[in-house]
């Protein structure tokens, strides 16, 4: 998959993330103190990309460049395990800067998943 397409991806699911993120702020601002908003969010982030992913197979990002992820060894939908892992290595710091290293994501390369068009 192109390196261009991932930092696609990355910008829309984060403008969808920011999306989410200021409105529940506003919505949740009298509510939650900061420290427990700030969890929410940081698992939100994660879940956003685990439900997706394991759901449709793809995000936001990726059903607007039409790519979804598969399994490299069906190349079907991925199972739950690999989606887990997938999510678990977005906690890597600069995890997107691997591709051009590796010629894939580390998301992509420990879940054995690839981005395809549809």
């Amino acid at each position: 998959m192109k390196y261009y397409l991932r930092i696609i991806h990355f910008f829309i699911d984060s403008a969808a993330f920011l999306i989410f993120t200021l409105i529940t702020v506003k919505m949740l601002e009298n509510s939650l103190q900061i420290d427990e908003l700030k969890g929410f969010l940081i698992f939100f982030y994660f879940f956003y990309y685990f439900i997706s992913e394991l759901l449709f197979g793809r995000t936001i990002g990726k059903l607007l460049t039409k790519t979804k992820v598969i399994s490299i060894k069906n190349k079907l939908k991925p199972s739950f395990t690999q989606i887990l892992v997938r999510t678990l290595c977005r906690a890597i710091p600069f995890y997107f800067l691997s591709q051009p290293l590796i010629g894939k994501g580390l998301h992509d390369h420990f879940s054995n998943t690839i981005l395809i068009h549809t």
